[in-house]
């Protein structure tokens, strides 16, 4: 293997680390922003905006991808 792709492969890699550090951040904001609200509101069975349940549902397809 030559220098460059080596490195072209070792750049890869950083980068799919960071995008899963990125994600294992926005997992854990989300949870604990749903945990303060579980706490704060009465339970509701749906979601409000349909946009926001679209979002996270592609979140978390995305993030089981990995």
């Amino acid at each position: 293997m030559h220098r460059r792709e080596r490195f072209r492969h070792r750049s890869a890699d950083i980068a799919r680390c960071w995008a899963k550090y990125g994600l294992l951040l926005l997992s854990t904001s989300m949870e604990r922003l749903m945990s303060e609200v579980d706490e704060s509101e009465p339970k509701r069975s749906e979601v409000s905006n349909p946009n926001i349940q679209e979002l996270g549902m592609c979140y978390l397809n995305a993030f089981h991808m990995l």
